[in-house]
């Protein structure tokens, strides 16, 4: 004979749902669920997320800087390949500002180059509208692109961190010339890993420019 399966009536009420503990006390399966949405602690920060820490300038609420404006219209940023220093290029101060890098990561403003009063003198103009930063992977050397002075800055890093205005090249009087107008709205900068060829993007001068730097040997002696 075939075994018979009874169904349960439609009406009969559902089956009790079986108990679970939890801290020593018995809680339905629905009770354990809440209980665990509650008690779970939310997801760390996914890897690359940002938590703000703070801000350095003339705005309120920053760090001020002194001379005040030395980050007004702060355009481009270049950290050292230690991690031990950072700069800014101000397209408005006409300078660019070095900042100290403590181990936590916070900034400390350690001065500034450019043209703007209270920062440390350059090539007249050389420094107007600076947008573009570019340090060597070797971290001695930074360049600075002035897109209204229409020419590029060198500057060498000290072992402090600081910088020593060493010259410029571009259509500016004072700076070493070279084919005219190419560097006219300069605005990017770029190095390549071994430190021997800078590349410059010239917004009105539609170009593309090479410089080869000179090795580290020539340069210091």
């Amino acid at each position: 004979m075939k075994a018979i399966t009874r169904r349960p009536a439609a009406d009969a009420p559902p089956p009790a749902r079986r108990p679970v503990r939890w801290g020593g006390r018995l809680l339905s399966v629905a009770a354990f669920v809440l209980a665990a949405s509650i008690l779970v602690p939310s997801a760390q920060a996914a890897t690359g997320d940002l938590r703000y820490d703070g801000c350095i300038g003339d705005l309120a609420g920053c760090t001020p800087t002194s001379p005040a404006g030395a980050l007004d219209g702060a355009a481009a940023v270049a950290v050292t390949p230690g991690g031990t220093d950072l700069y800014a290029a101000s397209h408005t101060g006409d300078d660019v500002s070095h900042f100290r890098i403590d181990p936590a990561g916070n900034l400390t403003f350690a001065g500034c180059i450019g043209n703007l009063a209270g920062c440390t003198p350059v090539t007249a103009n050389a420094l107007n509208g600076a947008v573009g930063l570019a340090a060597t992977p070797s971290g001695t050397d930074l360049y600075a692109a002035s897109r209204l002075g229409n020419v590029i800055s060198h500057f060498r890093i000290d072992s402090a961190g600081n910088l020593i205005f060493a010259g410029c090249i571009g259509g500016l009087a004072g700076c070493t010339p070279i084919t005219p107008h190419v560097l006219d709205n300069a605005l990017g900068l770029a190095v390549t890993r071994d430190s021997a060829h800078l590349y410059a993007a010239a917004f009105l001068g539609n170009a593309v420019s090479h410089f080869t730097i000179a090795p580290l040997s020539a340069a210091r002696h």
